[in-house]
């Protein structure tokens, strides 16, 4: 399962059984899940980006040398 399927996951339970007029813990918890998840999406994007550039970097590299 990919970030983003869980952060639609969670932002299913929260819809629910954690939005605002339910127990404080659930509430806490399945928000908790959601920006997690959104947090989690955030750094695998980040990582492709530089894994992306490192290549772009590599393949420029390869360029000078030839």
């Amino acid at each position: 399962m990919s970030a983003k399927d869980a952060e639609a996951s969670f932002l299913t339970n929260f819809r629910l059984m954690g939005g605002p007029d339910a127990e404080p813990e659930k509430y806490n918890l399945y928000k908790g899940l959601m920006e997690l998840a959104a947090s989690m999406e955030k750094i695998e994007s980040d990582l492709k980006d530089i894994k992306d550039f490192m290549y772009f970097l590599k393949s420029k590299s390869l360029a000078v040398h030839i």
